[in-house]
């Protein structure tokens, strides 16, 4: 469920764009992530390291390949678009993901913040 949401946020379609579309909610995501690390701290790793290759995913193969592609716009134009966009999916991400970051990520040393 987490991984469809995960995927849905970064590669949104027409059909998962409209909000009568978007199932489970916000809410739900968010509690089904709180349920996870709270169960169990290799849980909170699985979920944690499940996320971080989603999204190192997405940049090797959707922003990175967006950037590199021949276009008549501007690279700098490009650029701009691409980080708008991926700002707003992250921010959306990290919403559904925040209690990830409060109970497992800052209770485990050397782990980049989902912040």
């Amino acid at each position: 469920m987490l991984e469809r949401a995960v995927l849905s946020i970064l590669n949104p379609t027409p059909a998962n764009v409209k909000s009568e579309n978007v199932t489970p909610s916000l809410e739900e995501l968010y509690t089904a992530v709180q349920n996870l690390c709270s169960r169990n701290k290799s849980y909170g790793e699985k979920t944690y390291q499940k996320l971080k290759s989603l999204i190192n995913a997405y940049v090797r193969e959707t922003l990175l390949l967006t950037v590199l592609e021949e276009s008549e716009q501007s690279l700098l134009t490009i650029l701009e678009q691409t980080w708008d966009g991926y700002t707003v999916k992250m921010r959306m991400i990290r919403n559904i993901f925040l209690c990830l970051d409060r109970i497992y990520v800052l209770s485990t040393p050397r782990l980049a913040s989902i912040w």
